[in-house]
């Protein structure tokens, strides 16, 4: 999705969007992916759901299925498919 199509669905401006992806890439939960002139973005499931552990560890609850590789189950494991800016695969 777009930094504009989120701006759009959320309701938030630009300038306020572009310091959350920020933080979120440098956190390593949002994955940004050039498309031509445009840059995607996605959310890195396996970092979200390691996190979501994280916080139901420390609260006693256990955690969720493990994630194999850094995917979630269902998600495409051919890392040819996508690059992140930098040219890694995804």
């Amino acid at each position: 999705m777009t930094a504009s199509a989120i701006s759009e669905h959320l309701g938030i401006n630009k300038p306020t969007l572009s310091a959350h992806l920020r933080t979120l890439r440098e956190a390593g939960l949002v994955v940004p992916t050039r498309a031509g002139v445009r840059i995607h973005y996605r959310v890195d499931k396996g970092a979200l759901m390691e996190g979501v552990n994280g916080v139901l560890d420390l609260a006693g609850l256990g955690g969720l299925p493990s994630v194999r590789n850094g995917r979630t189950p269902g998600e495409d494991a051919d890392p040819e498919t996508r690059r992140d800016l930098r040219g890694t695969a995804v």
